[in-house]
């Protein structure tokens, strides 16, 4: 991707989810000392750097392992919290020179466009996960992507933010990953998949002999001296732009080829001699190191010619009419606070300096004169045709032309073909720059430099206090005086004088202290404006009562009152007293329905109530058998008892008053089970027109009563006068009709008859 000067905007959408892990069980180790052996260094601060072998997934694992336990603190999306998962993975890609494969989304993109991103790029989506394949973690349920990490093996990962803590972590992929803010989402849920993607990884930047004497920076920097107002494009794209000149720069001179955009030059590998130097307000450039900004999207980069603390000069394709078809190489004046300066990469400049001297070739058909002196106005003394190959020692412009001195007179350079070799130049010295500036009682020292290290030096005179105006430090009270203060603007040395105390400034309206109430007597006074002080107190008089009447219903308890309470002091007495409240007994209680094991008990409801209790007498003591939570209820059905049985019960009311229960009086009722059913009541015998009807005794009977359901209704069809009676055959019916039967039992005492519950049975008579 080629350089665009103009700057992009940036979007700034960074990762928000992260992920909960298991760490890794086995120590992975920091392996730090390691790596400072090798040949490619990683430039970020808080990164381990890492030898590279040329092989992209061995170099991205090696770099992510590395960093296990570290956070990167760069100045990237969201300062001083670092460590987002996708950041980790591009800044992992930069350092391993890997951001062709892993191309720049993670820092400014959700997961799943930065997975997108890389599937664009020419990643493929793999079954099985191997050491480099990135891994993401994303919905089963939707196309939602929360996480992305490098895979170490077919087991574990790195991962930047794994366990919300900032760092890179090396985690376990088994059973990892429950996700916080998804509430809970997990892969042993089955809630979240893992998805693989490999990148189409490239081959590391070339590895150079360090060995052999390169140019030296004056060199260098005269290199970019020789090419301002050429526009020179590598790759063919976009034209002459800033990384362009810088690539043409290394690759001549250096043997050296960077990949990307210029800013990639801040974060991939560089090979061993080269030096990244990162901005520093006493760091000084020197000719021949490239420059790195860190602007917009692409970054920026030039060669440095000269420099001092406040500036420098450096030879940039793209700077004047910038755009996105480039512009020539010229001389630019650079401070070191805009366009997010970074610093330098330094080359590995050799001491010794190369032959004074360059090789050109003749790139004219018709050739071209050879004269006495560097200019039209010469004489000709020789003719090179096409193809000649010269030596030149000696460059100058004359008429529009650029001259160069050969061993037979100087030729028009324009006409030739820049083969190899360079020229030393003369001194040419900068703008004076404060080496040592001056302040307010001692003189400074300033110096000029030249590209190539020589300087000079001059002393500049003491600039004397340059005083602001006077500022209040403290100000005066009415009994205290104030500060004033001046201070210089360049040193910062002080001075001081007094202000005048106020003194105290009454107000005419008086000022309430205090409140006067009904029982105390209150204050008022004249106030200074300015601060706490008063005069003139005066007591203000009490007031009367103000009485608040509240009237307090009585109770089951207590009596009912009327309270007077006064709003200010609070005092109160009562008066109006009235009588307390009864609950009284429960009434209309009898027995509604009564059954051979079962009562079921009524009574009316008691409006003043909250409920009621019903006890029942047995084993010589009071039990309670229910207790009701509404007066509503008026009802209960007693069960579990024994037929032809006498039960005692008794009934109250109860209401609640706060915390405390109170009752009404009992009111008692004696109910009797009925006498038992006859038992085994059957058909023992049937014709074509009689059914024989047979039950068991009942001993406490006096006699039996049977009936028929015929015609929509019970009919009795025979009585007993005894109990020994135990057999009825019924005759007259229709033949194969089924018939219903009942019998119950009856006693006779005293003039009163009781009868048993209902025995039934369904007979039918044969065809």
């Amino acid at each position: 991707m080629k350089l665009k000067r103009t700057a992009a905007a940036v979007v700034a959408a960074v990762m928000a989810f992260t992920a909960v892990a298991t760490p890794l069980g086995d120590n992975i180790p920091a392996l730090e000392g390691a790596f400072y052996a090798g040949a490619y260094y990683s430039v970020k601060d808080s990164f381990y750097p890492v030898t590279l072998t040329g092989d992209g997934a061995v170099d991205m694992v090696n770099v992510a392992v590395a960093q296990a336990g570290r956070k990167d603190d760069d100045d990237g999306w969201y300062p001083n919290r670092e460590a987002w998962c996708a950041d980790f993975v591009l800044d992992v890609a930069r350092v391993a020179g890997q951001t062709g494969a892993v191309p720049d989304a993670p820092a400014n993109a959700a997961c799943g466009t930065f997975k997108n991103a890389l599937l664009n790029a020419g990643a493929k989506e793999v079954e099985t996960a191997q050491a480099g394949d990135l891994v993401f973690y994303c919905s089963t349920s939707d196309s939602t992507t929360y996480h992305v990490g490098i895979m170490k093996d077919s087991r574990y990962s790195v991962e930047g933010n794994a366990l919300l803590n900032g760092v890179y972590q090396v985690v376990d992929n088994r059973d990892t990953m429950t996700y916080t803010t998804t509430k809970g989402l997990s892969i042993a849920n089955g809630d979240i998949k893992r998805v693989f993607i490999r990148p189409n990884y490239v081959t590391s930047i070339t590895h150079p002999d360090i060995n052999i004497d390169y140019i030296t920076k004056e060199q260098g920097a005269q290199w970019a001296l020789d090419r301002v107002g050429q526009s020179i494009d590598v790759d063919g794209y976009y034209g002459a732009q800033c990384k362009d000149f810088v690539e043409k720069f290394t690759t001549e001179n250096f043997g050296v080829s960077f990949p990307g955009n210029a800013i990639d030059l801040i974060y991939c590998a560089i090979p061993s001699g080269w030096q990244r130097i990162k901005n520093t307000p006493e760091f000084l450039p020197q000719p021949g190191d490239i420059a790195l900004w860190a602007y917009g999207t692409y970054g920026h980069t030039g060669i440095i010619v000269s420099a001092n603390l406040n500036t420098f000069v450096s030879v940039d394709q793209n700077w004047y009419n910038a755009s996105s078809n480039g512009s020539p190489a010229a001389k630019v004046q650079h401070n070191y606070t805009t366009y997010n300066f970074w610093g330098v990469l330094r080359p590995p400049y050799s001491s010794n300096p190369q032959p004074n001297q360059e090789t050109w070739k003749v790139n004219v058909s018709q050739g071209v004169n050879v004269r006495s002196g560097p200019g039209t106005n010469y004489g000709v003394v020789k003719a090179y045709p096409n193809g000649t190959t010269v030596t030149i020692t000696e460059k100058t412009s004359s008429g529009g032309y650029t001259w160069g001195k050969c061993g037979d007179g100087w030729l028009v350079l324009d006409y030739c073909q820049y083969l190899s070799g360079s020229l030393q130049h003369t001194h040419s010295y900068g703008a004076w720059y404060d080496k040592t500036k001056p302040t307010c009682t001692s003189a400074g020292v300033q110096e000029q430099k030249c590209s190539c290290g020589a300087t000079k030096t001059r002393e500049t005179a003491a600039l004397g206090h340059s005083w602001g105006g006077w500022a209040t430090a403290t100000k005066p009270t009415c009994t205290a005086q104030g500060v004033e203060q001046r201070t210089c603007s360049r040193c910062s040395k002080a001075e001081t004088r007094y202000i005048t105390a106020l003194g105290h400034n009454y107000s005419s309206e008086w000022t309430i202290d205090k409140q006067a109430t009904c029982s105390a007597e209150g204050s008022k006074s004249k106030h200074c404006t300015r601060c706490d002080a008063k005069t003139e107190v005066t007591v203000i008089p009490k007031t009367a009562h103000s009485y608040k009447t509240t009237v307090v219903a009585p109770t089951l308890t207590s009596q009912g009152y009327t309270v007077h309470e006064c709003t200010v002091c609070h005092y109160s007495y009562k008066d109006s007293y009235t009588s307390q409240i009864t609950l009284p007994a429960v009434t209309g209680v009898k027995v509604k329905t009564q059954g051979t094991t079962s009562l079921t008990l009524a009574w009316d409801k008691n409006a003043s109530a909250n409920g009621y209790v019903v006890e029942q007498y047995s084993g010589g003591k009071w039990t309670q058998i229910t207790k009701t939570a509404s007066n509503a209820v008026v009802s209960y059905t007693v069960s579990g008892l024994k037929a032809d049985t006498l039960y005692t019960f008794r009934i109250k009311g109860y209401v609640v008053s706060g915390t405390t229960e109170y009752s009404s009086e009992y009111t008692r009722l004696a109910a009797k089970t009925r006498i038992a059913k006859v038992a085994s009541f059957r058909a023992t015998g049937t014709t074509t027109s009689a059914v024989e009807l047979s039950w068991n005794k009942n001993d406490k009977a006096t006699g039996y009563i049977i009936e028929i359901y015929r015609g929509g209704k019970w009919t009795a069809i025979a009585t007993t006068k005894n109990n020994t009676t135990l057999r009825f055959t019924m005759k007259g019916l229709a033949r194969n009709t089924t018939y219903s039967f009942r019998i119950k039992a009856f006693r006779t005492l005293n003039g009163t008859t009781e009868f048993s519950e209902y025995s039934s049975l369904k007979a039918a008579t044969r065809k």
